[in-house]
């Protein structure tokens, strides 16, 4: 085996790297417009376990999936019920009650401001 080859790798020095850009063209990144307080809200949402797991490995926890899968039912015309069976922390839910609202605040004056929509409040 080349001293440039790894055991399992069928390719070869160059043609490796041509790979792996290869397998990354699908892959896109897009800019989004967000308010502050929504990108604290977020920011906040995930610093609390909205998503888990190692850089490349990262998921949704188990516990939030069917709630997302509830949400995704109800905007596609079903019903869903949510029940809270235990009380968050009583300092942290009404502070991401607060963010989300002045997010989505903050992000229609930037829309009225601007007369059209500059800012998604949706996340």
């Amino acid at each position: 085996m080349p001293r440039t080859q790894r055991k399992g790798d069928t390719s070869r020095g160059r043609g490796r790297q041509k790979t792996r850009a290869a397998d990354t063209k699908a892959l896109r990144m897009v800019g989004v417009n967000l308010a502050s307080c929504m990108h604290e809200y977020l920011l906040r949402i995930c610093e609390l376990g909205a998503l888990e797991g190692a850089l490349e490995e990262m998921d949704i926890p188990p516990s939030l999936k069917p709630l997302i899968e509830a949400m995704h039912h109800i905007l596609a015309g079903g019903r869903a019920e949510v029940n809270i069976l235990e009380q968050g922390d009583p300092d942290i839910v009404p502070d991401l009650n607060g963010r989300l609202a002045r997010g989505i605040h903050e992000s229609n004056a930037i829309n009225r401001l601007a007369g059209y929509s500059v800012i998604h409040a949706c996340i």
